[in-house]
């Protein structure tokens, strides 16, 4: 072996961080600590999320440290930096870069699950949007709470824009794939906004096909009864004429009942077309087969 095999051998590169943004919080890879402060990992959201993971000193102090003067937001912002350098580790402290006015991650050496899930095009493969489905885990950073007005707005916006593209996807996904999977992607529709009515008709008719009327009629009341105790309205005319729908289906997919036994021959004409329109229970004379009385 060569001196320069043996090098090239021990200078292998490090492993590539995970950064989970879609749920909770998590950072992944050999040699990282957790990170706890939670306005460390809003930095970390920040930068990822960012054009070119690059984000000027002045947006994240105002972010993050909004209430303090300018001199002291940038203080704070060089002690996260340099905990966040500590707790990335040693083969990972330089995916954090800094130049003049800039802050940025090297995002060619850490996976992020909401940029994967954010960069699935909208019209898509079933099998792209089956994967943008397993990296949505929950809403973004949804165990961060960081009590800074600017932040939480801009939480809100990314919150905002990755459940819209999850909308995008899983009622994509239903109206592609077969039960089972179709009835979980339309349930998943409804858990990410219970007040989209859209997302309650897609359940509905998933349920009427497999042939779960009551569970599709079900659904309907829960969807009417969240739109009345939220935000005091009906049904939109669309969700109410599926019902009907329904209700017409049904209807019609019942057999026609059947007359009651009897000697219909005893009955007039007027009687026997009500036994075809009503049910019936008709009384006749008792007879003993055996001729025995006591019987």
């Amino acid at each position: 072996m060569s001196e320069a095999t043996g090098i090239s051998d021990f200078m292998s590169p490090p492993q590539r961080l995970r950064l989970t943004l879609l749920g909770r919080f998590a950072v992944e890879g050999e040699g990282v600590r957790e990170i706890t402060a939670k306005k460390n990992r809003g930095l970390l959201a920040i930068l990822a999320l960012s054009p070119g993971g690059e984000a000027t000193r002045e947006k994240i102090c105002g972010l993050l440290w909004g209430d303090r003067s300018e001199e002291q937001a940038r203080q704070s912002l060089r002690q996260s930096l340099a905990i966040l350098r500590k707790e990335l580790g040693t083969d990972h402290a330089g995916i954090l870069v800094t130049r003049d006015e800039i802050v940025g991650l090297q995002l060619d050496r850490i996976d992020v699950d909401a940029i994967e899930f954010l960069s699935v095009p909208r019209e898509s493969t079933s099998e792209n949007l089956a994967r943008a489905a397993s990296l949505y885990a929950g809403e973004l950073l949804a165990d961060v709470t960081i009590h800074e007005p600017t932040f939480d707005d801009w939480l809100a916006e990314q919150r905002r824009r990755a459940a819209d593209r999850a909308v995008g996807v899983f009622e994509q996904l239903a109206a592609m794939t077969d039960n089972p999977a179709r009835l979980a992607h339309a349930k998943r529709l409804v858990d990410l906004d219970p007040l989209r009515e859209a997302s309650h008709r897609a359940l509905m008719q998933v349920y009427f096909e497999a042939g779960e009327n009551g569970l599709a009629l079900r659904q309907y009341e829960t969807c009417a009864r969240l739109l009345k105790d939220e935000i005091g309205v009906e049904p939109a005319p669309a969700t109410q004429e599926l019902r009907q729908r329904l209700l017409s289906n049904i209807s019609s997919a019942k057999p026609n009942p059947t007359p009651a036994a009897g000697p219909i021959s005893e009955l007039d004409e007027q009687d026997t077309e009500s036994i075809s329109t009503h049910p019936m229970i008709v009384v006749v004379p008792f007879r003993c087969p055996g001729g025995d009385p006591d019987q």
